[in-house]
């Protein structure tokens, strides 16, 4: 072997000596400093998934976030709408904060403005802007009932009481109950007592008498019977009523495309019911 070839020969080995050496002290310097910390973890506490609120409604979130380790603080904490990147709705804290040590508990707040199947993301960051994966909560918003007019009346026994022209009728039969029939055209009602329809008595109310039939209205499981496919399927039927009592009417003429009654004493000789007429949007 000449001398320029041992020289490159030797030139090479070098090179490799050299490079072996310096991915040796790196490995060993990752070895002393450890691996980088992991970025915080976050989790939604409160709701549970599959919750849902009306248009106007505010929700509220409770979450924990946690470090990887114990000298890692969390700063922030956001809430984002559709997506992790999407509108910001609510946050905690600031990045120009110190932050908080771990775990990081708080509660953050979301008002629907309308009705639709939303996610919210919640993500947590360190002081070095490292994101958690993001925690999700699926929110559906019913839109909100608008009331066309309410009132409150007195019936006594076989009379008749006139709701925008649709007629009331009920009387003391046999049974205990009072019974609310002979609906003229333009009403659908629903038996409770027949287990093939769906029933329109929707909860009983006899220990919240203070609660108006009005503010009834806005209750979620009222607004979700109100989305039922399979709600309305009589054009006329009897109906038995009973004090404190709620039931949902279907209407087929306006104003008002559904009655809502809620009763509030019977007796042999009258009822006394609270009623509210209105359409959904």
């Amino acid at each position: 072997m000449d001398k320029k070839k041992l020289f490159q020969h030797k030139g090479t080995l070098l090179f490799l000596g050299l490079l072996s050496l310096l991915v040796i002290s790196a490995c060993n310097l990752t070895s002393l400093m450890g691996e980088p910390p992991a970025p915080p973890s976050v989790k939604i506490t409160a709701p549970t998934q599959g919750g849902g609120i009306v248009v106007g409604d505010t929700i509220t979130i409770s979450f924990e976030a946690t470090s990887s380790t114990e000298e890692m603080l969390i700063p922030f904490i956001e809430l984002t709408l559709n997506s992790v990147n999407g509108e910001s709705v609510a946050s905690s804290g600031s990045m120009s904060s110190l932050g908080k040590i771990s775990p990081v508990t708080g509660t953050l707040t979301w008002t629907a403005k309308q009705a639709g199947e939303y996610t919210l993301y919640l993500t947590a960051y360190d002081a070095e802007e490292k994101a958690s994966a993001p925690d999700t909560l699926k929110v559906t918003v019913f839109a909100r009932p608008e009331e066309v007019m309410s009132g409150k009346i007195t019936l006594q026994n076989n009379q008749s009481y006139d709701i925008l022209t649709q007629v009331i009728e009920y009387y003391d039969g046999d049974d205990p109950d009072f019974v609310a029939w002979n609906f003229p055209e333009g009403w659908s009602v629903q038996n409770p007592d027949m287990d093939e329809i769906t029933s329109a008595h929707l909860f009983s109310v006899a220990n919240e008498q203070q609660k108006s039939v009005t503010a009834r209205l806005y209750d979620l499981k009222v607004v979700r019977k109100l989305y039922s496919d399979a709600l309305w399927s009589y054009d006329n039927a009897d109906f038995f009523m009973a004090t404190g009592e709620l039931y949902l009417y279907k209407r087929f003429k306006t104003p008002g495309e559904f009655a809502l009654i809620q009763v509030l004493e019977l007796n042999d000789e009258s009822i006394t019911f609270e009623y509210v007429l209105f359409d959904m949007p």
